[in-house]
C-alpha cells in the first residue's frame, strides 16, 4: 500500500511498523503517523550523520592546509587561513 509522503523504498518499513504499532492498540491513521515521524528521524540522522562525516572531513582538510602553510611558509596563521581561501575561490570552492 502507498503512503502519501515515502519513498518507495521504504514502504516495507511502513507496512511492518504499521502492523506492529496497531498491534499495541493503535489505529491505522495514528500508526501510519507513528511510522512515519519515526522513518522521517531515522532518515534525517543518517543525512545528519553524514553532513557531520563531511563537515569533520573538511575541516580536517582546512586544519591540515593552514598548518602545512604556516609551517613551510613560516607565515601566520591568519595568512595561512587567507590562503586556505584563496585557494578555494581559485578551485571555484566555497563554504
Amino acid at each position: 500500500m502507498p503512503y502519501p509522503g515515502v519513498k518507495e523504498e521504504d514502504t516495507k518499513y511502513m507496512e511492518s511498523c504499521v502492523v506492529k504499532v496497531m498491534k499495541t492498540g493503535k489505529d491505522k491513521s495514528s500508526a501510519i503517523a507513528i511510522c512515519k515521524t519515526t522513518l522521517d528521524k531515522k532518515n534525517n540522522t543518517n543525512e545528519s550523520s553524514i553532513l557531520n562525516s563531511e563537515l569533520k572531513e573538511f575541516d580536517n582538510y582546512k586544519q591540515g592546509f593552514i598548518r602545512k602553510t604556516m609551517n613551510m611558509m613560516g607565515v601566520p596563521f591568519n595568512v595561512a587561513q587567507a590562503l586556505f581561501e584563496l585557494n578555494l575561490i581559485k578551485n571555484n570552492y566555497t563554504y
